[in-house]
């Protein structure tokens, strides 16, 4: 190999080097801080009777998303409550099997 090609590698292992340590020191940093949590509380009622439903699961969905992202249910007064990360618009679906 010639003089000038082992120059290049040399060159080219050092600055491999260099990115892997600052790779693994960038891995050290502090996570930032999640966004903080909202509570939202409520409660679920009949429509007709007015009487509280217990049991039932709230489901909190992002706007427009598919799946939940967080699932609480009702106490035996029909109240719930949770904690979900601010600035999210969300949905609520209300499920009672039964």
């Amino acid at each position: 190999m010639s003089k000038k090609g082992k120059s290049a590698l040399a060159l080219f292992a050092r600055q491999f080097h260099v990115l892997i340590i600052a790779i693994f020191l960038i891995g050290l940093l502090p996570l930032p801080a999640m966004a903080a949590d909202g509570t939202v509380t409520g409660q679920v009622t009949d429509n007709t009777t007015g009487n509280p439903i217990e049991n039932a699961d709230v489901l909190f969905y992002e706007s427009g998303a598919p799946d939940y992202f967080s699932i609480t249910s009702t106490d035996n007064a029909g109240q719930y409550i949770d904690d979900i990360p601010e600035g999210v618009n969300y949905e609520i679906e209300v499920i009672k099997t039964g």
